[in-house]
């Protein structure tokens, strides 16, 4: 179980705040993709969706991210966790923040994000599985303000010759961005670039996430 302290009753969100320290562990700890998805999409349509940012999306980032560092994920938990991460990472505040006050969801959201990108750089070292390390990549590419920093991972990466169109389109951001080019990721969001390379969970995940949004 998620050992945190955050009261998350208190927190804003789409849905049912209480319902997401569970769907984290159940993500991180899944067996296989189509439990770790169903997991991912009780986040998305809670503590954010379609990358309008509650307040509780910024704990949910903390805990996400000490989760993929403290070595004890599955694979699968991984690639939902990293996934969710770059959609946050790319987030704004939803408009009820806004009224409320809460223009800066998505900095302090980013700040958390930025605070682990050195251990992400290590999972990176030691994973081979190619849709983790496109999260690591396109963290990096999003939110990395020191070059050195992303040649190391661009060098990192490239050890291993990526096969997938999906890490080879995020690696190519990557070394555009050490051009000194403008570099944006991919405008396909990472949820539907899951769907593509998960066959037959697309139908599965647009039901999941008319239940969640619909909390």
């Amino acid at each position: 179980m998620t050992g945190d302290s955050t009261d998350w009753s208190n927190l804003r969100a789409l849905g049912d705040p209480c319902d997401l320290p569970s769907a984290i562990d159940e993500m991180m700890g899944a067996e296989d993709d189509d439990d770790a998805d169903s997991a991912y999409w009780r986040i998305e349509g809670n503590a954010f969706f379609q990358r309008e940012l509650y307040q509780a999306a910024e704990p949910t980032a903390l805990v996400v991210s000490d989760r993929i560092c403290d070595g004890c994920s599955t694979v699968h938990g991984l690639r939902c966790g990293f996934d969710l991460l770059v959609e946050i990472a790319h987030g704004f505040p939803a408009q009820s923040e806004q009224m409320l006050g809460d223009n800066t969801i998505d900095e302090r959201c980013t700040k958390v994000i930025c605070n682990h990108l050195p251990c992400f750089y290590r999972v990176a070292e030691s994973c081979t599985d190619e849709r983790v390390l496109q999260g690591v990549v396109d963290l990096s590419v999003r939110l990395e303000v020191d070059v050195a920093r992303r040649r190391r991972l661009l060098e990192t990466v490239s050890v291993r010759p990526p096969r997938s169109s999906f890490l080879i389109s995020s690696v190519n951001d990557l070394r555009r961005s050490l051009s000194g080019k403008d570099c944006f990721l991919s405008a396909v969001s990472a949820h539907v670039r899951r769907k593509q390379m998960v066959a037959g969970a697309g139908a599965g995940e647009e039901s999941s996430r008319t239940r969640t949004g619909g909390a």
